[in-house]
C-alpha cells in the first residue's frame, strides 16, 4: 500500500484498496465499504473506471456486506470513504491490514 502511494501509482493503489476492502468487509462491513468508497474516489480522480469484470467481482465479494448493512448504511459508508483524501484512505487500509495481521508493524 505504501509502495504504490510512494510511487504515485493511484491506479494500482485503488486495486489494492479494493482488495483490502474485501478483507475488511469480512469482519467489519462498514469499514470494507468505506475503503471501497476511497478506491472509487481514487479512480474518479484519475479518470480510470473500474473494469467491468472487476466491478462484478467486487459486487459479488461485497454483497454480504451491503446486505448486512442495508442499502442506506452501505451507501453512507461508501460516501464516507469517497470523502477521504488519499492519505486518509491509505491510513484506514493500513489499520485494517495491521488488525488482520495481528500486528501494528507495516
Amino acid at each position: 500500500i505504501i509502495a504504490f502511494g510512494n510511487l504515485d501509482d493511484p491506479y494500482d493503489l485503488a486495486e489494492v484498496l479494493e482488495d483490502v476492502a474485501v478483507i475488511a468487509a469480512s469482519t467489519d462491513p462498514d469499514q470494507g465499504l468505506e475503503l471501497l468508497g476511497g478506491a472509487d474516489r481514487l479512480r474518479a480522480d484519475i479518470g480510470a473506471a473500474r473494469p467491468a469484470a472487476r466491478e462484478a467481482e467486487l459486487a459479488e465479494e461485497l454483497s454480504a456486506a451491503r446486505q448486512g448493512l442495508g442499502p442506506e448504511a452501505a451507501a453512507a459508508a461508501v460516501e464516507r470513504g469517497g470523502s477521504r483524501d488519499q492519505a486518509g484512505v491509505v491510513a484506514l487500509a493500513l489499520a485494517v491490514c495491521a488488525a488482520h495481521a495481528g500486528t501494528t508493524s507495516a
